[in-house]
């Protein structure tokens, strides 16, 4: 882990965030595509909360259910199991530790504050909207009783995984490249890609619940970081943070 969030050091070469001064105010693409996120999330909401069936939700997870290998299988139970808690509780709060203690505090605050606040969106959603999972009698599932079959809307494993991973992806973006950055890089995405993969494979996601998550965890995620440049330019002059080059 020290390697993926080098601490900084007074007496090495240091590669400062790229771009990161740049702008506070996000580009109008960026903006245009958090905005439609988050209108596109309230529209899956309303219809989830009105119990509107969508017909797409089956045929994907019996398709991706077809894949019948055992490396396959236990691929998307190594990357589901991080997600439940009280494994996702420790493994945010060590991200949050780990770029504490390496001196990247504006860091270490904007993922806590992503993490928390995004969550708890989508506790609030997954309550009041409280849809069930998908039931065994259509497809395969892992854990039936997980939640007493309810609180299936939004994936909370996707929301997560985005607010967690995708944050340290961008901040990685921004450092100086090199073999093990590139490592780090290609760990995050795939984290992210492959978490909405397996709520579906295990059965106990629909794929809309899927896409609510992934929505839900960009917009929070663009949130994350434009509150953390924010606060950047607002009370950091210079840029605090840093990165040792290695």
């Amino acid at each position: 882990m020290a390697k993926l969030f080098p601490q900084q050091s007074a007496h090495s070469p240091q590669a400062p965030l790229q771009h990161m001064r740049s702008t506070v105010t996000p580009t109008p693409l960026l903006s245009a595509l958090a905005l439609s996120a988050t209108v596109l999330y309230a529209i899956l909401t309303i219809f989830v909360y009105m119990q509107a069936a969508f017909p797409f939700d089956l045929p994907i997870t019996q398709a991706v259910q077809t894949i019948h290998t055992d490396w396959f299988a236990q691929l998307m139970d190594f990357i589901s199991a991080p997600g439940f808690p009280p494994q996702v509780w420790v493994l945010s709060g060590l991200i949050v530790l780990i770029l504490f203690i390496s001196g990247l505090r504006w860091e270490a605050a904007a993922e806590l504050v992503g993490v928390f606040g995004v969550g708890t969106i989508a506790t609030v959603t997954k309550t009041l909207v409280n849809r069930a999972r998908p039931s065994p009698a259509l497809v395969h599932v892992v854990q039936p009783d997980l939640n007493n079959g309810q609180f299936s809307f939004p994936a909370g494993h996707v929301v997560s995984y985005i607010t967690m991973f995708g944050f340290l992806l961008f901040l990685s973006l921004h450092m100086q490249p090199s073999w093990r950055r590139a490592i780090e890089r290609l760990c995050f995405s795939a984290l992210i890609v492959l978490i909405g993969i397996s709520r579906i494979y295990q059965g106990e996601h629909w794929a809309s619940d899927v896409l609510a998550g992934y929505l839900l965890g960009f917009v929070g995620l663009m949130l994350t970081i434009w509150l953390y440049r924010w606060a950047q330019a607002r009370w950091s002059n210079p840029i605090s943070s840093s990165y040792t080059a290695r």
